[in-house]
């Protein structure tokens, strides 16, 4: 890992607001999640989304 990737990885763990999570998908750059669908964590996506906009509909 570059620093210049360590860098931007500490930076977005300080500013983040909640909820949001970091998820690395090993072998894709950001345009292979365009193009590649097989590589698109949609179980993880769906988990995700159904977790947090569940708990903004009880605000």
């Amino acid at each position: 890992m570059t620093r210049r990737i360590r860098k931007s990885l500490g930076n977005w763990r300080i500013r983040r607001p909640p909820p949001k999570e970091l998820y690395w998908v090993k072998g894709a750059g950001h345009l292979d999640l365009y193009d590649r669908v097989t590589l698109i964590p949609f179980d993880k996506l769906t988990a995700f989304f159904n977790k947090n906009l569940n708990q903004a509909e009880s605000y």
